[in-house]
């Protein structure tokens, strides 16, 4: 008997490790790819790994090493939004832990560290994600829109909206009839 399916995957190309046309509109993919699955199996999709960094290269700048906290964390949770309004069931976010200081992703500081423990930004994303959008969520439209050339993400339901900014510069927004100024990258919950 099947209960469920599972897949991994990631939103850049094999070939070249590319996020098409850009990072954020790469994680289309994972909704792309959950609804496909729904309809073809009509089984709940669980993601058992989904990875929105494109690796490294030879040591040089780019991907995991070469993006901002923020911008990390405004492309995973691009790619959350996407997994929960296509149904996904389940996402299990897999990262390595990193023994020094820096630790791109992580859940929490190394506790190899002395103030090692401490929890980083994208544990505290899962977290409130978790809280507000929970499996079976029903979620709503929400009125958005942002100044002139620019582009924000959300997501909302009856209690909660969760703002993306995915631009790298500040951004004039507004979300459900409020006014925003949104850093570069900035991911914001407003409360409903």
């Amino acid at each position: 008997m099947r209960d469920f399916v599972v897949v991994d995957g990631a939103d850049y190309t094999r070939e070249g490790h590319r996020t098409i046309p850009d990072e954020f509109a790469a994680t289309e993919k994972f909704a792309d790819v959950t609804r496909w699955l729904t309809d073809v199996t009509g089984l709940p999709v669980w993601w058992a790994e989904w990875y929105v960094e494109p690796p490294a290269h030879d040591d040089r700048p780019g991907g995991r090493d070469g993006w901002s906290e923020q911008h990390r964390t405004a492309v995973q949770a691009t790619a959350m939004m996407r997994l929960a309004e296509s149904g996904a069931s389940a996402a299990f976010y897999w990262n390595p832990q990193r023994t020094g200081d820096d630790c791109p992703g992580c859940l929490w500081r190394s506790t190899h560290l002395r103030d090692g423990g401490e929890e980083l930004p994208m544990s505290r994303l899962l977290r409130r994600f978790a809280k507000e959008f929970p499996p079976g969520s029903a979620f709503r439209p929400v009125a958005a829109g942002a100044g002139r050339g620019a582009r924000i993400q959300v997501l909302a339901d009856d209690a909660a909206v969760l703002v993306v900014n995915t631009e790298h510069r500040r951004v004039a927004a507004r979300v459900d009839g409020r006014e925003l100024s949104l850093g570069p990258y900035e991911v914001r919950w407003l409360a409903r």
